[in-house]
């Protein structure tokens, strides 16, 4: 994620810090990867420390990543807010929801945060006519993976939004991977901190993401013969990258 080392994202009243949620249900969530044949789980973060927005992007086309979650916790100034939330990158020009818009810049800013610029998301291919293509797939894939994580999303906790939410996030930027930034609740609410720290609800939590991730492949038609892809996961992002 954008959080790690010096960035603990978002704290919670009890001082629980957004890093150490993300992280521990990712690693819920690589579990339950590495107990399923024919998935494998990497943790592109294993520990408290940093990295970049951008080099997680590369990590994921590096992985030759089938799909990206980004897992993280919001956090608000009323602490009545609660439920989970799954946003996915807009296209250039695209309309955006002004608190998606927010949220995005409020992400995107880690890295500077973390001692990193961040100026622009851009990438050769996507300027491309094949990259307009690649975009246009892209998007649409995410959606139905935004999508298929929300339905099983209410079975562990309470909903923010019932349909995604889009907007410029740096780090879904690797445009040839169906890509998702999933927001599990809001740790600035004191009930939901408290459920956010439980390793049960870590599980819950991990687990709706995985049975969500499934789900997409099969409609994907990426799971036959029950081979599965093999997944890479850390605090803000789960890469499932091919065989």
């Amino acid at each position: 994620a954008g959080h790690g080392g010096e960035d603990p994202g978002a704290i919670g009243p009890r001082k629980l810090y957004e890093k150490v949620v993300t992280l521990a249900v990712a690693k819920e969530l690589a579990s339950i990867v590495d107990a399923t044949p024919g998935m494998k789980a990497v943790l592109i973060r294993e520990g408290d420390y940093f990295v970049p927005l951008m080099k997680r992007v590369q990590l994921a086309r590096k992985a030759k990543a089938d799909l990206m979650i980004s897992i993280h916790a919001d956090a608000v100034r009323t602490l009545t807010v609660e439920g989970a939330s799954v946003y996915t990158l807009s296209d250039r020009g695209a309309t955006e929801d002004k608190a998606a818009r927010a949220l995005a810049a409020k992400e995107n800013a880690a890295d500077e945060v973390g001692g990193v610029a961040f100026d622009q998301i851009d990438d050769p291919v996507v300027n491309s006519i094949l990259g307009k293509m690649l975009r246009t797939d892209s998007i649409n894939s995410s959606h139905m993976l935004a999508e298929t994580i929300i339905s099983k999303m209410k079975h562990a906790g309470p909903i923010k939004y019932s349909s995604p939410k889009r907007a410029r996030f740096a780090v879904l930027s690797a445009m040839e991977i169906p890509s998702v930034l999933v927001e599990l609740d809001y740790i600035s609410n004191p009930a939901r901190e408290r459920m956010l720290k439980t390793r049960e609800h870590q599980k819950l939590l991990a687990s709706a993401l995985f049975d969500a991730s499934v789900d997409f492949f099969h409609k994907m038609g990426r799971l036959k013969d029950s081979t599965a892809s093999a997944v890479a996961s850390d605090d803000t992002m789960s890469l499932f990258a091919g065989n």
